[in-house]
C-alpha cells in the first residue's frame, strides 16, 4: 500500500520530539485519514477476494457435476 498523497505531519517538523505522536494533533489527525484510506483499500481487497473464490467453487462444482469444459 502507497499513500503517497496523504502527507505526514512529521517530516521536517521543528516541534519533533521521542514520543511525541501520542500528543500531536496533527499526528493525529494524518493518523485518522490514514487508517480510514487502510480500511477502505482492505473492504475493496477483501470483495474481490470472495467473489474470485465464489467463482472458483462455482467452476469446481460445475466441473465435478458436469465433467471437464469441452468446446
Amino acid at each position: 500500500m502507497n499513500f503517497n498523497y496523504i502527507k505526514c505531519p512529521c517530516k521536517d517538523c521543528d516541534k519533533h520530539t521521542d514520543f511525541c505522536h501520542s500528543v500531536c494533533q496533527y499526528y493525529k489527525d494524518y493518523r485518522t485519514k490514514y487508517d480510514e484510506e487502510v480500511r477502505k483499500v482492505n473492504k475493496e481487497r477483501y470483495i474481490d477476494v470472495q467473489l474470485t473464490s465464489m467463482k472458483k467453487e462455482r467452476q469446481s462444482t460445475l466441473k465435478r457435476k458436469y465433467g471437464p469444459f469441452k468446446p
